[in-house]
């Protein structure tokens, strides 16, 4: 283009640069968006059996328009599982967990506290050695008191100066003895001391160090409001570090026949985070499984190799859902536990059924302090009526156990659990029950009873063995005692067994066994007696088993 052109157009652009100026909006920087930090209350907890669901409420004072509040969580919150909710004033765009670290104590405090540490280590060990020298002190003192005492029964008829000498010497050992004695004691007092300011010392510093490098977790709620005001958010979201099991006390009455059934969520909790005059529930559910069915691969069959094995080609994950065995179940802990009850007539609060699902409220309202400590509450307190009786199992236990059977009218299940049970206000020991669904029997054993003797003898005229050709009969019999020292008639059921044949060339056959018996399929027998007060009844069992000859060795 011709400059000359170019210098007639440059006026014109200028123009037009500043009409543009005058005429468009203003330009304001973006305001800042305010954020509110607030730490809520927990208000409500549902204990599931690995892990908890807690809710939090919080009431923050917020400005009209945009803002972001920012909220404590536990450190064992699941990020996932956080969710919000608000009151109708306010509006809640983006949720997400922040973490921060935190340096609350610096490397120059635990380096104090490590060479604290040390040093009481090296006053514990100067003790050590202190007591050591005493020790030998009083080893050397004896070993001279026996040389001199030696000496001195050989002088002791004579009154020689040496004689005199030996005895001052004899003297001056016992002292010395004497006061090893006394310096062990006065080390192992300063070693007392030393070790509880060496505990105190080592608890600080652990302390110290978990504080050292800290970090926290937030989840920050950015929110609009239409006017400044109180704003009502609720959290939900889940941790771990808690779990709950039932257990029970039961207290039977025999002369009213009447169990009172107390039952107990026992809950540990390691959050992170107290909970302060909540509402309580504890659910049957268990998120932590997860809800996806696990699928079925197809399973192809080959040709067996040559060791003999044969080859399976399908999913390492269907092979690791097939069930396992189940292990053996742990004998509980003793109880120390705080117990958090209510007045002793209580019923369950209220119980929720969803699906498989049963969710127990509490009553009252219940605090929980994050401490992994074992703490009962009380899930409901029910008095029923009972029939006793008593059963033995003599082939393993001369003892006669009390049994209690009751009908759950409740209008919720009982859950499988540990019971401690308690007869006529005394403690008797431990049993367990199944789950007893609504309606259903409640059956536990209650106990040794030791005035219900009990004994099984072998009887000579019904054991022996003989031979057939190839087999063998082998006989036995049995003769159960059981005598009631009570003052009352007792209820009996006398539990017995017979082998029971898994093969053709095996015959077992019941003898001179007392009428009145039943047995089931696998061969347990039960006769339901009554024994009057100060009598003795006896019941025989007798069988024979006729087998192979070399198999002889499998009947006791």
């Amino acid at each position: 283009m011709n400059p000359e052109k170019i210098s007639r157009l440059v006026p014109f652009f200028c123009f037009a640069a500043l009409l543009g100026l005058c005429f468009s909006p203003p330009f304001y920087p973006a305001a800042a968006v305010e954020r509110v930090e607030a730490r809520g209350n927990v208000i409500k907890v549902v204990v599931y059996r690995q892990e908890a669901e807690v809710t939090k409420v919080v009431e923050p004072s917020l400005p009209a328009g945009a803002s972001e509040i920012r909220v404590p969580l536990p450190p064992s919150a699941k990020d996932a599982f956080v969710q919000a909710r608000s009151d109708e004033g306010t509006q809640i765009g983006e949720l997400r967990v922040e973490r921060e670290a935190r340096e609350e104590v610096t490397d120059e405090t635990v380096r104090r506290l490590e060479e604290e540490a040390r040093a009481l280590e090296m006053e514990r060990e100067a003790e050590d050695h202190r007591i050591d020298a005493a020790n030998e002190r009083i080893q050397f003192a004896r070993q001279m008191r026996i040389a001199y005492n030696e000496k001195l029964a050989k002088e002791s008829l004579a009154l020689t100066p040496a004689a005199e000498a030996h005895r001052k010497l004899a003297d001056a050992v016992s002292e010395e003895i004497l006061k090893g004695h006394q310096l062990i004691r006065e080390a192992k007092e300063n070693k007392r001391k030393i070790d509880a300011r060496l505990e105190k010392a080592r608890a600080e510093l652990k302390e110290m160090r978990s504080r050292r490098s800290k970090q926290e977790k937030f989840v920050v709620l950015a929110v609009t409001r239409g006017a400044p005001g109180a704003a009502r958010l609720e959290l939900t979201y889940l941790v771990g570090g808690a779990r709950w099991q039932p257990a029970y006390d039961a207290r039977i009455e025999p002369e009213r026949g009447a169990l009172q059934m107390d039952m107990y969520g026992v809950i540990h909790q390691n959050s992170g985070e107290d909970w302060e005059g909540v509402r309580l529930f504890l659910s049957t559910g268990d998120p932590a499984r997860g809800a996806q069915m696990p699928n079925a691969p197809p399973w192809y069959l080959e040709p067996p190799r040559a060791q003999g094995e044969m080859r399976y080609s399908g999913s390492a994950e269907f092979m690791e859902a097939a069930p396992a065995e189940k292990p053996e179940p742990a004998a509980a802990p003793a109880m120390k536990s705080k117990a958090v009850r209510a007045e002793r007539k209580l019923e369950v609060g209220h119980v929720a059924f969803a699906g498989a699902v049963t969710t127990f409220e509490i009553p009252q309202v219940t605090s929980l302090p994050s401490d992994g400590k074992e703490h009962r509450v009380l899930m409901s307190d029910r008095s029923l009526p009972v029939t006793l009786m008593y059963r033995a199992v003599a082939m393993l236990s001369e003892k006669a156990y009390l049994w209690a059977e009751a009908t759950n009218d409740t209008d919720h299940p009982m859950l499988a659990g540990r019971v401690h049970v308690f007869v006529e206000g005394a403690y008797v020991g431990q049993s367990d029950i199944p789950n007893v669904p609504s309606g259903d029997t409640l059956e536990l054993s209650a106990g040794i009873d030791e005035r219900i003797s009990v004994e099984r003898k072998r009887l000579k005229d019904m054991t022996g063995e003989s031979w057939t050709g190839k087999k063998t009969t082998v006989r036995r019999g049995w003769e159960i005692g059981i005598r009631n020292l009570r003052n009352r008639p007792a209820r009996l059921r006398v539990i017995e067994r017979v082998p029971v044949s898994k093969h053709e060339e095996i015959q077992v056959d019941i003898m001179e066994t007392t009428s009145g018996y039943e047995m089931n399929p696998e061969g347990i027998l039960t006769w339901d007696r009554e024994v009057p007060p100060g009598k003795r009844l006896a019941l025989r069992l007798g069988y024979r088993v006729t087998l192979p000859t070399e198999w002889k060795g499998i009947v006791e």
